[in-house]
């Protein structure tokens, strides 16, 4: 049997994964290689404010190895050897493969120098929950937490509000700023969910600083451009994501945004690998970083993998131009966006809610 390895329990490898019975009939067999649990990035921020708990955020690998017939290995992938087609994992292991598929996410990469302890990021989701269990320790003893968060995307105000949702659950005390270099927030949605982002934020007590710099951020005291200091307890570093280090490592042609790939999600040095999700960078395309484009792309992904093997003709996979996006504001109510509309209130929230747990369920 042809061999198939999956690097990564991404979105995008879920559903290929859930097709294993379709991949044996085909004679190919599949394994998956990841570090042990899959966690949903969608409802990390709720999971920091309370809504979630660990158990709503994470599906075991092995698990969902093991219920669709999926060999399974627990580990880390540091390189690929492209002349003898084997993944290395980082205990030196080597996995052989014919084809090879990447859906290995991103991590946070900051544009300063930063050192000392108190400094966290979305990335990994795992620590999220670290994350809670430290502030509600500092709540519980009476601690007056200064918060600063670095970056106004997507992440970094719904983390910021999630935060502070966790303060007023507790009875805690937070002091809460943002800064961004960027001139508004969510700087992809319309106007005017920008401006309500800013006044949620505002109105919650965050003191907003955009067009701000940053130069460092070292033992709890964060440098901007203008020599100005504030410290702080926690710093949230939400900056933007960059692809896996093994996109860099793959010696294949790559940029800032992952691993380039055709719209067959395919490498156009290697046609044995793909890669879909964040470690990939759609030629023709300049994608953000979120789950619906590796959602949307998994089933063309299932699709490409089989045809490769088989020498038959591949499928292009075009992103969608519109896409809903939602944001938990922490007091009950959501943030939602479709294309050029937008709206606040508790059925944005509660719309949100159940997407993400139809997606959970869907492969636990």
């Amino acid at each position: 049997m042809q061999h198939v390895v999956l690097v990564g329990l991404g979105h995008a490898h879920l559903y290929v994964g859930s097709r294993a019975a379709q991949f044996r009939r085909e004679g190919l067999r599949l394994t998956l290689i990841d570090d042990g649990e899959f966690w949903y990035s969608s409802i990390g921020s709720g999971m920091l404010g309370g809504r979630y708990e660990r158990a709503d955020d994470v599906i075991d690998a092995e698990a969902f190895a093991t219920r669709h017939g999926i060999d399974f290995i627990k580990g880390r992938a540091v390189s690929i050897d492209r002349t003898a087609r084997d993944v290395v994992l980082g205990d030196g292991t080597r996995v052989p493969y014919d084809f090879l598929s990447l859906n290995v996410g991103s991590h946070v990469s900051p544009p300063f120098s930063i050192s000392g302890d108190g400094i966290w990021s979305p990335k990994p989701i795992s620590d999220l929950l670290q994350l809670r269990e430290d502030l509600k320790g500092r709540f519980q003893r009476g601690d007056r937490v200064r918060w600063i968060t670095v970056g106004g995307n997507h992440s970094g105000c719904e983390l910021t509000l999630n935060a502070m949702a966790l303060a007023r659950a507790e009875g805690g005390n937070l002091d809460a700023a943002l800064v961004s270099a960027d001139v508004d927030l969510i700087g992809n949605e319309p106007v005017g969910a920008r401006k309500a982002m800013r006044n949620v934020l505002e109105a919650a007590g965050c003191r907003v600083m955009c067009d701000t710099y940053v130069n460092a951020i070292e033992e709890k005291v964060l440098t901007l451009a203008d020599s100005s200091e504030m410290p702080f307890d926690v710093a949230m570093v939400a900056t933007g994501l960059q692809p896996s280090a093994l996109v860099t490592a793959c010696e294949l042609d790559h940029n800032e945004s992952g691993l380039i790939v055709t719209s067959y999600l395919q490498s156009p040095d290697d046609d044995r690998i793909f890669a879909v999700g964040d470690c990939a960078s759609i030629r023709g395309y300049n994608l953000p970083k979120v789950g619906v484009f590796g959602v949307r792309a998994s089933p063309v992904l299932t699709e490409n993998l089989m045809a490769r093997a088989a020498d038959e003709p591949l499928r292009a996979y075009k992103p969608q131009k519109i896409w809903f996006a939602a944001l938990n504001l922490g007091d009950g109510t959501g943030l939602a966006s479709w294309g050029s509309v937008w709206w606040r209130g508790k059925s944005a929230l509660a719309l949100k809610d159940w997407n993400d747990r139809r997606f959970m369920e869907l492969y636990r």
